[in-house]
């Protein structure tokens, strides 16, 4: 069994080309993006991907009421052509990412592989955001722009005038939702060298300052929240009865503390702060949120609107930057109930794989990032850039093909 899985890693090297290829398609146009992953798959659909699951059905039943949908509402409205084009990228880009579920889904991967690629991707994005403060602290740069991408820009934060680091990427959001999904890969990849501990740990600190550098508030509050409950499962697996004790004694302490010394204030007035740091970017959202839900009302609540018509609201389309939003304004009532079920039968899938198929701590941090990133994707769309949403589904399949993790001497976490 273990030989045909060897041979069958050995073949499959070719399921590694988009990781390889990563910040190649990252720089490109969002159209040229879209050509790339196309011509990828192709070079892959010899590959065996005919065994779904529920993911798979979930995934597609959204897609056809997304296509209905669009269909509808192109005829029944105008629309400008920019955004009749980029409904259809929309609809191609999640019917792309069905077809890289399935395939790395049925395909067994050489992880060894993929966990150095993807340390390796990593390390350009720090790289890049070293660059970004030699460029502007000893340089005195205020933007940087590569092939129509940014590495860095200058934005308002809490008042002032901040550099907001986006390596390159289409928005400053993706960094921390590119973190999420490699992370867990690259803490991997260090448990198995000398010191794993200390390398783990400056790899976390790492992706904190970048995340923080992006400005990014719901990303560094997401990431933080998946490392915390990583740390809690991590020492709890240990010795549930010692660590129960604890967190109990500790959580009394810090309670008391915050009381006696008005400490709850204090982190009411943080998290205020931490709120209100862009209050332009909170108004457009709110009224981006407020009347993208009120014109899919208005119009078509059972299957939405389809296609995102450009808001008044700093030109950017209705149901932006909140993938569940933006399920309601395409999709409707149907499509909304779809995406919920879809990502709560994500984190579901997650969370069972990682009971039945791993008996070490550190896997759980799978877990606990797709859990982050749903959290995210609150205030941001998933689907915003080609890419990101490809990328999500193609290591969703990776972690839930149960051939990948048969063989011991593979498993994807060794012990820490």
């Amino acid at each position: 069994m273990n030989m045909m899985i060897e041979e069958k890693k050995v073949t499959n090297i070719r399921l590694l080309i988009p990781f390889y290829g990563f910040w190649l398609i990252v720089i490109l146009p969002k159209s040229l993006q879209l050509i790339a992953l196309v011509l990828i798959i192709a070079m892959l659909i010899n590959k065996r991907a005919n065994k779904g699951n529920i993911i798979s059905l979930i995934l597609l039943s959204y897609i056809i009421i997304y296509i209905s949908s669009s269909i509808i509402n192109a005829i029944a409205f105008e629309h400008e052509f920019e955004r009749l084009l980029a409904g259809l990228n929309t609809i191609a880009i999640w019917i792309i990412a069905l077809i890289y579920f399935q395939v790395f889904l049925n395909n067994v991967l050489p992880i060894e592989k993929l966990k150095k690629i993807i340390f390796f991707n990593f390390f350009v994005l720090f790289c890049l955001y070293i660059c970004t403060f030699i460029m502007h602290n000893l340089m005195g740069m205020a933007e940087f722009k590569f092939m129509g991408n940014l590495l860095f820009s200058s934005s308002w934060y809490e008042g002032a005038e901040e550099i907001r680091f986006r390596g390159f990427l289409e928005y400053p959001n993706l960094v921390p939702l590119l973190s999420m999904m490699f992370v867990p890969f690259i803490f991997n990849y260090f448990s198995k060298a000398k010191f794993p501990y200390v390398k783990t740990l400056c790899l976390s600190v790492c992706i904190l300052v970048m995340v923080n550098a992006s400005l990014s508030r719901s990303g560094l509050v997401a990431i933080c929240i998946g490392f915390l409950l990583f740390i809690l499962n991590f020492f709890a697996n240990k010795n549930i009865k010692v660590f129960i004790i604890v967190v109990s004694f500790l959580l009394a302490l810090a309670l008391s503390v915050l009381y006696f010394f008005n400490g709850f204030g204090a982190i009411q007035d943080a998290f205020s702060q931490l709120a209100t740091a862009r209050e332009g970017s909170n108004m457009t959202r709110g009224n981006i949120y407020q009347s993208s839900i009120k014109r899919a009302f208005e119009y078509s609540p059972l299957v939405g609107m389809g296609i995102k018509d450009v808001s008044p609201y700093d030109n950017l389309p209705y149901g932006s930057h909140s993938t569940y939003i933006g399920f309601f304004y395409k999709t409707g009532f149907i499509g909304f109930f779809i995406g919920l079920v879809l990502f709560v039968f994500i984190n579901l899938k997650v969370y069972l794989q990682s009971k039945l198929y791993f008996t070490n701590n550190t896997i759980r941090l799978f877990v606990y990032m797709f859990f982050a990133i749903s959290l995210m994707i609150t205030f941001e769309d998933i689907d915003g850039s080609n890419w990101l949403l490809v990328f999500y589904f193609s290591i969703l399949g990776i972690i839930l093909n149960k051939e990948n993790w048969r063989s011991l001497n593979e498993n994807l976490f060794s012990d820490v």
